[in-house]
């Protein structure tokens, strides 16, 4: 939370920040709270600024989703299930999100969205696949 920021507020992106949301309920959820906020900043990089008042710009959707990417890490630890669970999802969108998002329309939004999921990916350590296989 913010030094500014009560509880119950809404970050510049109009979602609750992980904190606000997870902090009494334990290191798993704010582990999933982390994983699923890289998500949607992630997400939100394809879709348009105008379409929503509360999608973020681009520069806030990465520089969010790599917060909650080091986020994750430093809660849960490089070699927990959840670093594995996520960089797994990750690699999805990598591997197919294009075949069923319409992102071909979008040339620039596509860059961004690939550029941000392989920096993420590459947040998480390559060495988490072997220890979940």
């Amino acid at each position: 939370m913010g030094p500014n920021q009560q509880r119950g507020e809404r970050g510049p992106c109009g979602w609750k920040p992980c904190s606000l949301v997870v902090c009494d309920l334990g290191c798993c959820q704010v582990q999933l709270g982390h994983s699923n906020l890289l998500e949607i900043y992630l997400l939100s990089i394809i879709l348009e600024p105008n379409d929503h008042p509360d999608i973020p710009n681009p520069e806030e959707a990465i520089r969010c989703a790599m917060a909650h990417a080091y986020a994750l890490m430093e809660v849960s630890g490089r070699d927990s299930l959840s670093v594995y669970t996520t960089r797994r999802q990750i690699r999805r969108y990598l591997k197919w999100f294009n075949l069923i998002a319409n992102t071909e329309e979008k040339p620039l939004a596509n860059e961004e969205f690939r550029n941000l999921a392989k920096n993420i990916f590459n947040v998480f350590p390559k060495e988490v696949e072997d220890k979940y296989k």
